[in-house]
């Protein structure tokens, strides 16, 4: 039976310090070098700016019943512009007729970050002028269809109100004065129903967008200058560990 003595392996480690340090070295440069073999990427950002509009009405009511309700309101914005919908209208563009899938695919190559106020659209590839190329269309097409979910957001807006004014109308029946009166009860019964599928179909076309977004694109991307050292300290670091171990299991060899 073999006794182990933690006192005694700390011993063996430190009289072979210079050993593990020379492995640890030669580790992380190994991790460094093997970052430095990998094919350059360039990194490409193209910029939103997205906020939300406190003066919108019910805005501040939907944000004291929910704290997250800023939160969920961006990232129903950010969600759009990286969705299957706009990927395929990116991947069918002519302008991008000589980009291959899987530089277009999200989560891998393409990203979308945000910081405060500020959405950046980063797109990675091997070559800095596709990258910005690629930035540069998907971020219009964002675009656009940030719009078009909005203009049908604001129309949900309106469509909620006039749902309302019609309930009032078909319960205050029979209505003493106003417009109520000119309007039959089954011709306000048919024109709640044509209003209530109007809406169903506006809230889909919304993508999940609200009124209170606000959004521009506020940068274009450039060709990047330089590749991105993406994972060069990571890899390092991994390097580092695994000559860490190999230095004490040779520590214990050489004193076998």
């Amino acid at each position: 039976m073999i006794d182990y003595s933690p006192r005694e392996t700390l011993n063996v480690i430190l009289r072979r310090w210079l050993l593990v340090v020379v492995c640890m070295l030669i580790g992380g440069w190994l991790g460094w070098l093997a970052h430095r073999l990998q094919p350059p990427v360039y990194e490409a950002k193209a910029v939103f700016t997205m906020t939300v509009n406190y003066n919108q009405p019910d805005v501040l009511s939907l944000l004291d019943k929910d704290h997250y309700a800023e939160d969920q309101i961006i990232s129903a914005a950010m969600g759009l512009v990286i969705s299957n919908s706009v990927r395929q209208l990116v991947a069918s563009d002519a302008a991008l007729s000589d980009i291959t899938s899987q530089e277009l695919t999200v989560e891998k190559v393409i990203f979308i970050e945000r910081r405060q106020a500020e959405v950046s659209l980063v797109v990675r590839n091997a070559d800095s002028q596709k990258a910005a190329r690629i930035a540069n269309v998907w971020a219009q097409h964002g675009f656009e269809a940030l719009k078009e979910a909005y203009a049908h957001a604001n129309q949900v807006y309106r469509l909620n109100y006039y749902i309302k004014d019609l309930a009032s109308c078909i319960a205050a029946q029979p209505a003493v004065s106003g417009l109520c009166q000119q309007t039959s009860l089954t011709d306000l019964q048919k024109e709640l129903e044509k209003a209530q599928t109007d809406l169903q179909a506006e809230l889909q076309a919304s993508k999940g967008l609200v009124p209170a977004v606000m959004f521009d694109l506020a940068q274009t991307a450039e060709p990047p200058q330089d590749p991105v050292l993406y994972a060069t300290q990571g890899l390092a670091l991994a390097g580092a560990i695994i000559g860490f171990l190999i230095g004490i299991l040779l520590s214990f060899w050489r004193v076998n």
